[in-house]
């Protein structure tokens, strides 16, 4: 997140927790009519194409989803009249999806095939090739033939990221997102490399030498075994850094209400620090990011419950947490179901789907089951802060543990700007302790605030579980409307010794 100058620091004091909480739903605050979770679904390129966008979104919001992830464009596509790359529909699809979406009250957060000319046409395909632009493995293959050796064969190269034509193209193409239409959000896909055998092209070659005045023989002293193997791993992990970071702050800069997201690999050693490049916590410390989508799919909801507990440590509550359910290897409505409760048992802020085909035989029961109730976006709270002093410990995921009657201190920190372009002139609310279930323990202090202020908080724990602290309230925006919000901490737990 970018930084802002109005903050707000409070002091908060409980005795316990307590089990009723019939008395803490006051019909003034809206907030309490709704839960705090983000719901969407990915749709690949070939799904958008001819879609019928109105019984589509219409579908999706009867289920309870308030997002959606259309592919609508690549390093060399696109599925709406654009500058930079080759149109390749019949109609404008990213406006059609627009205006469907935003009718039935759901976001739309533009997926981005990063580096991928997926979907591009024969003469683009070969003007890059010709231009020197793309990625080529260590033995001189294009990366459409590094593709098919691990078994994706595929039509469009990849365009080489250490060249500044591409990068610029990447920031070309995903601000004109958020320039021309009224996205909700742009979203990051394979902003990484690939393989690990990408990319060793000339200028590769050419842009590391300047940039390090080395020395060497290439590629071998780059590849496996060779002497400068780890300089040249970091080079590419910088590479691709640098160019979310980039878009990141142009996006950020033309309009903060745009939200820059990504969809991470769930590997966090070999494929994405090595293979990929792609150290998105980093991404996450440095504020790129207002949301991340790590895609845990998986047969098993155990195992896409057991990726989160891995990944929890390395975003601890600094932004939203979206868990990706790969329901197409699912294909069954029992362990889709388990992984939507596993997740929000852990405390993740909400989930996507893989993808939009996997999901429709389930939307009539995700409805007929009232599995997702009214929901505000996390990402659409006023940015907030909650400061938990250390505890006896922290778990695997990184949750800090206190013993049951243990009195722990507390500061949150609320942001009266950010995310929202209209700015924010008055918050009320009420901070409340809830089980990361959602249920509602305690209610601790009303607050009704227009300026800065600076206070201690702490909080008596009660019995053994897993809880949050949230903030539930309406934001007065300088437009005069007012909206509902819902924010939490990162899940904290008591345990007996």
């Amino acid at each position: 997140m970018k930084k802002y100058t109005a903050y707000l620091l409070l002091s908060l004091f409980v005795a316990g927790l307590i089990s009723s909480c019939s008395k803490l739903k006051p019909a003034a605050n809206p907030a309490y009519d709704y839960v705090a979770e983000g719901r969407g679904t990915w749709l690949g390129m070939g799904q958008t194409r001819g879609l019928n966008w109105d019984s589509t979104m219409a579908a999706l919001k009867d289920a309870g989803f308030n997002m959606v992830f259309p592919c609508m464009c690549s390093a060399g596509a696109a599925l709406y009249p654009s500058e930079f790359v080759p149109m390749v529909s019949d109609r404008n699809e990213l406006k059609l999806c627009l205006e469907a979406a935003h009718r039935n009250g759901i976001e739309v957060h533009v997926w981005k095939i990063n580096w991928r000319m997926a979907g591009t046409t024969d003469e683009n395909n070969q003007e890059m090739i010709q231009a020197g632009r793309i990625q080529y493995g260590p033995d001189g293959r294009p990366s459409t033939e590094v593709a098919a050796s691990f078994g994706w064969p595929r039509k469009g190269e990849s365009l080489c990221p250490s060249q500044e034509a591409n990068r610029q193209l990447e920031l070309d193409v995903m601000l004109e997102l958020a320039r021309k239409y009224d996205v909700d959000g742009v979203h990051f896909d394979y902003m990484r490399y690939e393989f690990e055998p990408l990319c060793y092209c000339d200028k590769c070659r050419e842009n590391f030498i300047k940039e390090t005045g080395l020395e060497l023989k290439w590629p071998d002293d780059v590849w496996k075994g060779g002497k400068y193997r780890e300089l040249y791993l970091d080079w590419r992990r910088y590479l691709i850094h640098s160019s979310a970071r980039e878009i990141a702050r142009a996006v950020h800069t033309y309009d903060p209400y745009v939200c820059v997201s990504l969809a991470a690999r769930r590997q966090l050693i070999q494929h994405v620090y090595e293979s990929d490049a792609q150290v998105w916590w980093e991404w996450i410390k440095e504020g790129i990011l207002d949301f991340v989508t790590p895609m845990n799919y998986s047969e098993e909801a155990e195992t896409y419950a057991d990726l989160i507990k891995q990944q929890f440590p390395l975003v601890r509550g600094a932004i939203p947490y979206y868990a990706g359910i790969g329901v197409f290897r699912m294909k069954a409505w029992p362990p889709f179901k388990k992984a939507i409760e596993l997740g929000r048992d852990l405390g993740e802020d909400g989930y996507l789907t893989f993808s939009l085909p996997s999901i429709l035989p389930f939307l009539s029961q995700l409805k007929e089951e009232k599995i997702n109730p009214p929901a505000l976006l996390p990402h659409r709270a006023p940015e907030t802060r909650f400061f938990l002093q250390p505890g006896k410990g922290e778990s695997q995921e990184g949750l800090q543990i206190y013993s049951p009657g243990s009195e722990v201190n507390f500061k949150v920190d609320v942001m009266f700007k950010g995310k929202l372009r209209e700015g924010i002139s008055r918050i009320q609310g009420d901070i409340v302790l809830v089980k990361t279930s959602g249920e509602i323990v305690a209610k601790i202090r009303s607050l009704d605030l227009n300026q800065a202020t600076v206070t201690e908080l702490s909080v008596a724990c009660g019995e053994q579980g897993r809880y949050r602290l949230a903030f539930y309230g309406t934001m007065t925006l300088s437009t005069r409307e007012i909206r509902p919000f819902i924010t939490k901490s990162f899940p904290f737990e008591v345990k007996a010794s």
